[in-house]
């Protein structure tokens, strides 16, 4: 028995193949003297070009402010759900375009945190209340990537910090004074 390799090369892989489809090759030899292979397996594969898509659900976006950025949480989802969310990444900027790195301000612009697998994902490697400034606006990005390798343009959402507690005060009925008629208080 000889043993060939051969290769089949796709004149024009964009072209050909149709996005989020699946197709099946089937190769069977002939050798010179005419004899045809008998057991030979299909292969199948997956075509898949169409990025996923990711949220941040918290903090809630629809709120807009924050005291930290420790617990950040969101969904993904493959569009087509043929390959899946092979991995989701959070990337976290301050006003100044700093990154964070997982422990501090000195991350880059590839400092992308890992989060745990499955939606929803979570990361808690952000910055906590002392890692961020009253009245600052910072940035968080999601990202994900599905099992072709297809990355989504992020999902950005802004957050303003606001590290100061609130305060109230009731001015009637009057601490310490007796009352005998409360229709409001103040």
């Amino acid at each position: 028995d000889v043993e060939y390799e051969y290769y089949y090369t796709v004149p024009t892989p964009t072209e050909t193949w149709i996005d989020n489809h699946k197709y099946q090759a089937i190769f069977r030899a002939e050798d010179n003297a005419g004899n045809l292979e008998t057991s030979f397996s299909p292969s199948g594969f997956y075509y898949d070009t169409t990025p996923p898509d990711s949220a941040i659900t918290y903090p809630d976006p629809a709120i807009g402010y924050i005291n930290s950025l420790e617990d950040i949480q969101g969904t993904a989802q493959d569009v087509n759900d043929f390959t899946g969310i092979a991995d989701v990444r959070v990337r976290i900027k301050n006003a100044s375009d700093e990154y964070w790195s997982g422990t501090n301000w000195l991350g880059t612009a590839d400092s992308w945190l890992p989060t745990t697998s499955g939606s929803p994902w979570k990361c808690t490697d952000g910055p906590g209340p002392a890692d961020l400034t009253s009245g600052e606006v910072y940035t968080v990005e999601s990202r994900a990537e599905d099992g072709a390798g297809n990355l989504e343009f992020p999902a950005e959402i802004s957050y303003t910090v606001d590290s100061q507690g609130p305060t109230t005060s009731i001015t009637f009925p009057q601490d310490g004074i007796p009352q005998n008629n409360v229709t409001h208080i103040d």
